[in-house]
């Protein structure tokens, strides 16, 4: 993880920072529509990117699925991103090196994630 800002900030610190802005949530994944509904109170999600264009102009629990480039467009003093896929350190590099720093990693938020989630199952893979 290159941006070491995010290991400080709770759940509860993004809501507020958000809470003014648009959210633009960065993948649309296996577990999108699980994420979305633990968070849509909370916050204004605008819509969904992915790099799959085969997802593009889809709807998500309502949210339109749209290209990456999409994010290009956005005047970023108004939106938060927030990375709901599961190769954030991906996603992060790319934002970076775009010059973009306002996202979120979801996947952070621990003391949400154990809220929410009655049961929670780590993958752990043997690489060898």
């Amino acid at each position: 993880m290159r941006n070491h800002r995010l290991l400080n900030i709770t759940y509860e610190n993004f809501v507020e920072i958000a809470k003014n802005k648009r959210c633009i949530c960065f993948g649309a994944g296996y577990s999108i529509s699980k994420i979305i509904k633990n968070i849509e109170n909370d916050i204004s999600i605008d819509y969904i990117v992915d790099s799959d264009f085969w997802k593009w102009g889809q709807e998500i629990d309502g949210y339109e699925v749209r290209a990456i480039n999409q994010l290009w467009k956005e005047d970023m003093d108004s939106v938060v991103i927030l990375i709901t896929a599961k190769n954030f350190t991906e996603i992060e590099e790319m934002l970076l090196s775009e010059g973009l720093q306002n996202y979120y990693i979801y996947v952070l938020f621990f003391e949400h994630l154990i809220e929410k989630y009655d049961s929670m199952t780590i993958n752990i893979q043997n690489i060898n």
